[in-house]
């Protein structure tokens, strides 16, 4: 029986560790995937009506309005027609492959497809990245030149630091902090808990050899989002060994503050804090962005808008400052509609993991973290502009919407297609 159930998430367990170990990369291939999927669920739910849960149908329709409207108002300002198409593709048309990628997902326990896939992820990203800077070290090619190419696998040794351009490096923005939870929480999943700790050493190791400030900023900043997320979830009793957990916690920011000036040479100091440098082009971007923003503060500058400073030679119209970029494109308007649907899908996602603590609920708490990293990362990284990194951050009205249905919307989810719904029925039985 439980081999049969391994068998049919296969499929969905390959996608998010795709999704996952090569972010923007083999795109055909995870539109394949999608497409198998979409047919098995067509496949599963046929002559069935399907209950969408409203955190998941509140957040996709509140996106897709958003692509459309801004898209519109880009449209009227004059802004480049490649723009506009591009934004319709991914708030719209992503948008809705997503959904149905998260409905699909609910089929299962979701949670425990993602842990998987978060295992086979981290171990296929560790592996490609610590292998790449070895053999480049070496001046040995060990991958293809059309791999390096899709994976934008680039490696610069410098004086002090390595440094990985990669473009599946930023995941790791997700798996490490997910990885620490389900160790140092009880709500964490149990299975495979060796591998687990195994998965989480080598991922570090790959985090620390690329040389990426984000990637090393998210991770420092994990023991404050786990206490954070404990402390508005109520479940800070269940973190294990909690006095082993704050030792540790202050023995990791000791080590951060102290270490650079005590073993890191000058050179990795400097790359450090070139990061907080007026010259930056980061800095720089923020006050164009800023302005542009002024500029247009009701409504935005819409998809396309070019902020008066160029960064990108083919799209003008992109920058790395997220949530700069979102303020500058939507406005006052349209930013406070998109922090609004965040924040009620984050407030959904909290009250569920601190008023369940079921198996099928299980990993919800590392899920959220792993989400806040990489939100967290995507501050200097246009991150949530690709495919990849948008079914990460749809995890978050996946877990809003693990809640039991109740009421005349539970009759029209049938019970195989609801896994929460079955075990609950079957738990009244006994």
């Amino acid at each position: 029986m439980q081999t049969s159930t391994i068998r049919s998430q296969i499929l969905p367990i390959v996608l998010v560790a795709s999704v996952l170990a090569f972010p923007r990369s083999f795109l055909e291939l995870k539109l394949v995937l999608l497409g198998l999927i979409a047919f098995d669920f067509a496949f599963r739910i046929r002559n069935r009506v399907i209950f969408i849960p409203r955190p998941l149908l509140i957040f996709y329709c509140a996106i897709i309005a958003l692509g459309i409207i801004w898209s519109i108002i880009g449209y009227l300002r004059g802004n480049p027609i490649q723009a506009i198409e591009e934004a319709i593709r991914l708030y719209v048309g992503w948008s809705v492959l997503i959904a149905i990628l998260l409905l699909y997902l609910r089929q299962f326990d979701a949670n425990l497809i993602i842990h998987r896939s978060v295992l086979l992820a981290g171990m296929i990203t560790s592996v490609i990245n610590i292998s790449f800077i070895a053999s480049a070290y070496q001046g040995l090619p060990l991958y293809p030149v059309w791999m390096q190419e899709a994976m934008l696998l680039r490696v610069g040794f410098h004086d002090g630091y390595v440094q990985l351009v990669s473009h599946n490096v930023a995941t790791l923005m997700f798996i490490i902090p997910y990885l620490f939870v389900t160790l140092l929480h009880r709500d964490g999943r149990s299975e495979h808990t060796i591998l687990t700790g195994v998965v989480l050493v080598a991922t570090m190791l790959a985090a620390i050899l690329a040389g990426r400030r984000a990637v090393w900023l998210v991770i420092s900043l994990t023991p404050f989002l786990i206490w954070g997320l404990s402390i508005l979830t109520h479940t800070g009793g269940r973190i294990r060994h909690p006095l082993l957990f704050k030792s540790l916690s202050v023995l990791g920011i000791a080590v951060a503050v102290v270490a650079p000036s005590v073993f890191v040479q000058e050179g990795t100091i400097n790359f450090l804090l070139g990061a907080f440098s007026s010259e930056d082009e980061r800095s720089i971007q923020m006050q164009y962005l800023t302005q542009g923003f002024r500029d247009h503060f009701v409504f935005g500058s819409g998809f396309g808008g070019y902020a008066d400073y160029l960064r990108n030679d083919e799209r003008p119209w992109l920058y790395e400052l997220t949530y700069f970029q979102i303020l500058f494109n939507f406005g006052i308007i349209g930013s406070s509609l998109f922090a609004l649907v965040v924040g009620f899908v984050f407030i959904k996602a909290l009250r569920l993991i601190q008023h369940y603590n079921g198996q099928i609920y299980s990993g919800s708490i590392a899920i959220l973290t792993g989400v806040l990293a990489i939100m967290i990362g995507s501050y200097s990284n246009p991150y949530l502009g690709s495919f990849d990194y948008l079914v990460i951050v749809g995890f978050l009205p996946m877990i809003a919407s693990l809640t039991v249905p109740s009421g005349p919307s539970h009759r029209l989810f049938p019970l195989g297609l609801n896994p929460i719904a079955a075990r609950s029925r079957a738990g009244s039985q006994t």
